[in-house]
């Protein structure tokens, strides 16, 4: 339990200065590049995302089950795992450069090899991660990653902001990810994580590996016209310009992913206990954690939406001036994805899972819709489209959660906290450049009429929940 908690702490402090850092490093980025080179930036970042989900073959979870249940066969997994993982590279990087060289028209032979170099990176990164997460060994992954973006930050505030070009961003990006890659591959070496050694247990052939790997990968690849195709539509629909604006909306929403996904983290295993131990006691704790994360989580992102023309000045400066509507919506659709992953974290800790993989088919379907049909109207059109359809989608998983988990909220709550997320998000869009003083007013009136109209929906056990979840993090 002690090693657990130890891990847990570790990741979790380690993913806070991880994001936290490259939060930073994007942002100088964004401010050393004109918006339409930081579009380019981002498009080159994406498309490699998107070639690394097809490499990874669905492979992590399984290969960090299978080692954690039998040790001694890491090795042997590490060997197996291997070949169909440089099969799949090998493909993906064919296809990646005739993508960026047809359809991006990124023709530079330096930056199509960068791209090729960090996917290989990547690839690397994720066939080392599972072996030592199987044996929990989550220190390496810890430090190597708050040391690589550390040093991404600083290499980045060394150049001079007048020297910023998109080759010598990408290169420093990719070598920095590319080293941390090789250290990772390098310590498991050293740790002879790779040596041959004679099994004397029963192990998974690699056939039965690969099956086992589909369900996870399949999710995988259903989350690629959710999150990540619509950003390469964009670019092929209303140029690289706009993909900048909207890649930075992104980036400047993550301190709101940050706070929202570490108290997911923490939630998750209290929710499991419950459920185990007492399921009324799980329903109970679930709905206020909802309630709280919902309610905090709106009055959060409608002073993110309303002060968003400052944020983007602060933080970027007058050439992604143009940005700040895409980002007072951007926020929303956030917002959106955060409950989403709170809904998959209620599906996991009830042991249905399965459903998510469902889910996940119509959320690829109708999001994805939206966002190739928003991807035509600029960064501005694409955040709508995520809006509305991650609105549609979160209603099709609420359904879900009613009749699978039993979980239900009055009909009154549900239509307050639905008509406060659509008519704050509307306000933080149409008001966005209103003077200051008009938005403070805004801000303060609607946060305390949305805090007093829900407060007593869960006010009363806030104090007990709160301990609850400080003693289970122990």
């Amino acid at each position: 339990m002690k090693k657990f908690v130890k891990n847990w702490s570790i990741l979790t402090l380690s993913n806070f200065l991880y994001q936290g850092f490259l939060f930073f490093s994007f942002v100088r980025i964004a401010r050393g590049l004109k918006p339409e080179l930081y579009g380019k930036f981002t498009i080159i970042i994406t498309a490699v995302a998107i070639a690394q989900v097809f490499t990874s073959l669905g492979l992590q979870k399984i290969v960090i089950r299978e080692i954690a249940r039998e040790n001694s066969i890491i090795s042997y997994i590490a060997k197996i795992s291997i070949k169909p993982i440089l099969i799949a590279t090998c493909i993906s990087a064919v296809i990646l450069s005739i993508y960026l060289f047809q359809f991006e028209k990124i023709n530079d032979l330096i930056l199509l090899s960068l791209s090729l170099v960090l996917l290989l990176a990547l690839t690397i990164w994720n066939y080392a991660e599972p072996i030592a997460f199987g044996i929990q060994q989550m220190n390496i992954s810890a430090y190597l990653n708050v040391i690589s973006s550390l040093v991404f930050v600083i290499v980045l505030f060394i150049i001079p902001t007048n020297s910023y070009t998109i080759i010598i961003v990408t290169i420093v990006y990719v070598l920095i990810f590319f080293l941390r890659a090789l250290i990772y591959l390098f310590v498991e070496w050293k740790k002879n994580y790779f040596s041959v050694k004679n099994q004397s247990v029963e192990v998974i052939d690699l056939k039965t590996l690969l099956n086992q790997s589909l369900p996870y990968w399949g999710t995988n690849l259903l989350a690629i016209p959710t999150l990540q195709l619509p950003i390469l539509f964009l670019g092929q629909f209303s140029g690289q310009q706009e993909v900048g604006y909207y890649g930075i909306c992104t980036k400047l929403s993550m301190p709101l992913t940050l706070i929202a996904n570490n108290l997911l983290i923490a939630v998750y295993p209290v929710l499991a206990k419950y459920y185990v131990e007492n399921k009324s006691t799980f329903l109970d704790r679930t709905k206020k954690i909802f309630i709280f994360l919902t309610v905090t989580g709106i009055i959060f992102t409608l002073a993110l939406g309303l002060f968003s023309k400052e944020i983007v000045a602060i933080f970027l400066g007058k050439q992604y001036e143009l940005a700040r509507p895409a980002f007072s919506i951007q926020v929303w659709v956030t917002l959106n994805l955060i409950l989403h992953s709170f809904i998959a974290t209620i599906f996991l800790a009830t042991d249905k899972e399965k459903i998510l993989v469902k889910l996940s088919v119509f959320n690829s379907v109708v999001i994805g819709l939206a966002g190739y049909i928003g991807s035509y109207y600029g960064a501005v059109g694409l955040s709508i489209g995520a809006w509305f359809g991650l609105l549609v989608g979160f209603s099709f998983h609420w359904y879900f959660v009613i009749k699978k988990v039993g979980l239900k909220l009055k009909l009154s709550l549900s239509a307050l906290l639905m008509i406060y997320f659509i008519g704050f998000s509307l306000v933080s869009f149409f008001f966005v450049d209103e003077i200051i003083l008009i938005r403070i007013i805004l801000f303060v009136i609607l946060s305390s009429m949305s805090f007093l109209s829900l407060k007593s929906y869960f006010n009363s056990d806030l104090k007990n929940l709160l301990l609850t979840l400080r003693y289970y993090g122990r």
